[in-house]
C-alpha cells in the first residue's frame, strides 16, 4: 500500500468512526478485487476547492461495463465479499454531505473518490463553532 496524505488538509465535519468504516470498506474492496492477480493499493488525500478528497485506488482488473450499474446494489459482489462495502461507503459519505465517485478501466484498476465538504471557523467564536462552507 502507498499513502500520499496531504498534511495541510482543512477540517471537515464528520463522524471519525463512520469515515473509518468508509476507508476500511474501500481498502477491503480493493484488496478483494486484486486477490487473484495481485497489485497495489494507493490511498491519498488532498484539498480540492471547497472539498477534501480521499482517494482509494487499486491496480486490479477494473469494473466491467456489465457490472458497473450494479456496484452500489446491496449484496452484489464479483470478488467474494459481502457486497455491502460500496453501498455502505456511499451511504455514509452522503450522510456527511459528500459524494462518492468511481473511475475504472478494465485492466487498469479502479479509483474511488470520496469528496467531503470543508468546514471553516465562523467569526471570532470558540474552536467548537464551525459551519460548512
Amino acid at each position: 500500500a502507498r499513502l500520499q496524505l496531504d498534511a495541510a488538509i482543512p477540517v471537515v465535519r464528520a463522524d471519525p468512526h463512520q469515515l473509518q468504516q468508509v476507508l476500511l470498506n474501500l481498502v477491503l474492496n480493493a484488496a478483494q478485487a486484486m486477490r487473484d492477480a495481485g497489485g497495489e493499493i494507493h490511498v491519498a488525500t488532498r484539498s480540492v476547492g471547497r472539498w477534501v478528497e480521499l482517494t482509494v485506488q487499486d491496480t486490479g482488473p477494473g469494473i466491467t461495463a456489465e457490472d458497473y450499474p450494479r456496484i452500489f446494489l446491496p449484496f452484489f459482489s464479483r470478488s467474494g465479499g459481502t457486497g455491502l462495502g460500496l453501498p455502505l461507503a456511499k451511504h455514509l459519505t452522503e450522510l456527511h454531505g459528500g459524494e462518492l465517485r468511481i473511475e475504472s478501466a478494465l485492466g487498469e484498476g479502479t479509483a474511488v473518490h470520496i469528496d467531503l465538504p470543508l468546514t471553516r471557523v465562523v467569526g471570532a467564536g470558540t474552536e467548537g463553532e464551525r459551519a460548512a462552507l
